[in-house]
C-alpha cells in the first residue's frame, strides 16, 4: 500500500513536468581508485523453516547480500574519494546483472544451530559510468529531504531494466569543494520495477539503508556490480531433514 501510494504521488507531482533535458553524467576516476573491489564475507544462518521454503536459495542470498552490504555500503561512504563528472551521449540500452550468484548453497544440517549455516563472500565494484548511474526524482510523502528507512523514486540514465535486487550509492553534488564533483553519502537498494507502458524510461522505487546527509531530489545514483560466491563450510554438518 505504502509502495502504490508513493507511486501515486509521484505521477501526480510529475504529470505536468516538462520533459528533462537528456543529460547522462559519466564520472571519470584518473587514480583509478573507484574500481578496486571491495569485499566483504559473512556467516548466514538459515532455520530449517527458512531453509524448507521453495525459494529458500533465493531467500539465502538476499539474506546473505543484506548483511553484506551493511559493511560494503559503509566502506565505500567512508573510502570513495571525489568524483569528477562530466557530460556524454546517450547510453547503452543492453540489460546488466547488477548482482550475480555462483556456488551452491548448502543442504547439510549445522550441529549448534536448528538449520544450517551457510558461508559467501561478496566483491562490490563501483563503476562510475552513465550506464551505472541515475538520479533521484522524488522523495516518500513530497518530501524535500529524506534519510534512512525513507523510500524514494530514481530514473537509471540507461533506460534498460533494472535487476532486483540492486544495491546501489547515493552521491550528492559538491561544487564549493570541487566543480562539477560528487560525493558519496549513502546507499540504498531498489525494492521495485516501476514500468508505465506509456512511460519511455523505467523508474525505481529504493529505500535508502544508510546516509551520512539528507538526501535531495537531483543527487546522482550508482548501482553497484555484486557478485556472491559460496565458501566451503568449515563443519561437517548433516544432511538437512525438511517436513
Amino acid at each position: 500500500m505504502q509502495q502504490l501510494l508513493v507511486l501515486t504521488l509521484f505521477l501526480l507531482a510529475t504529470a505536468c513536468a516538462p520533459e528533462p533535458a537528456k543529460q547522462y553524467p559519466v564520472l571519470q576516476n584518473r587514480q583509478h581508485r573507484l574500481t578496486r573491489p571491495i569485499i566483504q564475507k559473512v556467516c548466514v544462518d538459515m532455520p530449517s523453516k527458512e531453509a524448507s521454503r521453495p525459494d529458500a536459495d533465493k531467500h539465502y542470498w538476499n539474506k546473505a547480500l543484506d548483511k553484506a552490504m551493511d559493511s560494503i555500503g559503509r566502506a565505500f561512504i567512508n573510502t570513495t574519494p571525489l568524483v569528477s563528472g562530466i557530460t556524454s551521449s546517450e547510453p547503452q540500452q543492453k540489460p546488466v546483472a547488477n548482482f550475480t550468484t555462483s556456488g551452491h548453497v548448502a543442504t547439510t544440517r549445522h550441529p549448534q544451530i536448528d538449520g544450517f549455516r551457510q558461508r559467501a563472500a561478496f566483491q562490490a565494484i563501483f563503476v562510475p559510468e552513465k550506464n551505472m548511474a541515475g538520479e533521484v526524482v522524488y522523495l516518500e510523502n513530497g518530501k524535500s529531504m529524506a534519510s534512512m528507512k525513507d523510500t524514494m523514486v530514481v530514473r537509471p540514465f540507461s533506460p534498460r531494466p533494472v535487476s532486483i535486487p540492486s544495491c546501489f550509492l547515493i552521491a550528492e553534488n559538491v561544487d564549493a569543494i570541487c566543480p562539477h564533483c560528487l560525493k558519496i553519502i549513502g546507499w540504498g537498494k531498489v525494492t521495485q520495477n516501476i514500468n508505465e507502458p506509456s512511460a519511455p524510461e523505467t523508474l525505481c522505487l529504493t529505500e535508502i539503508e544508510e546516509s551520512i546527509k539528507e538526501i535531495k531530489p537531483g543527487d546522482t545514483i550508482f548501482f553497484l556490480k555484486i557478485s556472491g560466491t559460496i565458501l566451503p563450510s568449515q563443519t561437517t554438518g548433516q544432511p538437512m531433514i525438511t517436513d
